[in-house]
């Protein structure tokens, strides 16, 4: 209903909603803020793909994944705060989030999708769940500015090209 919106500036989603639809807010492209409720236990996906003017996002305690393409291509996005309860980050989650300077990973984060961070070029301080098994393909490529990753003692997999073209790693 919502989506491809380029008027909406701002939404506070009701206490009842405990989903947000595949994409519910899709290329809003004027959209700088969004509340989430604290009940919500599911975001789909590509939910905010393409709000290119998002800046910040909370996500809510109960939700456990973070679907594919939910937050990609959202450009001005900086801050992202949450998601104790998130057990998984999908595919592409927050690719091409170009102004995404750091990140803390909740700590039971256990899979990382592919190209999930990947084209996150301002991304230089990135803190990885200690629960982390898996890190798919690309996950980091192109995240030019990390300088360090500790990947924990439960890793099992790590995808091919995951860290390629960070080129300021000087400590894994």
């Amino acid at each position: 209903a919502l989506a491809n919106n380029s008027k909406i500036t701002s939404f506070t989603v009701s206490e009842n909603i405990k989903e947000i639809p595949k994409k519910a807010f899709y290329n809003c492209s004027a959209m700088t803020s969004i509340t989430l409720p604290q009940g919500l236990t599911s975001i789909g996906d590509k939910a905010f793909q393409s709000c290119k003017a998002l800046t910040s996002i909370h996500i809510p305690n109960g939700v456990t994944e973070i679907m594919p393409y939910t937050f990609a291509y959202c450009d001005k996005l900086s801050a992202v705060t949450g998601g104790d309860s998130l057990k998984m980050i999908g595919d592409f989650a927050f690719f091409r989030c170009s102004s995404l300077t750091s990140y803390v990973m909740p700590t039971g984060v256990e899979t990382l999708g592919t190209y999930a961070f990947s084209g996150c070029a301002a991304l230089s301080s990135f803190t990885m769940s200690p629960a982390i098994k898996t890190i798919g393909e690309n996950a980091f490529n192109g995240c030019e500015l990390i300088a360090a990753v500790d990947l924990g003692n439960k890793l099992e997999s790590i995808g091919k090209n995951a860290f390629q073209n960070c080129k300021a790693i000087t400590a894994i």
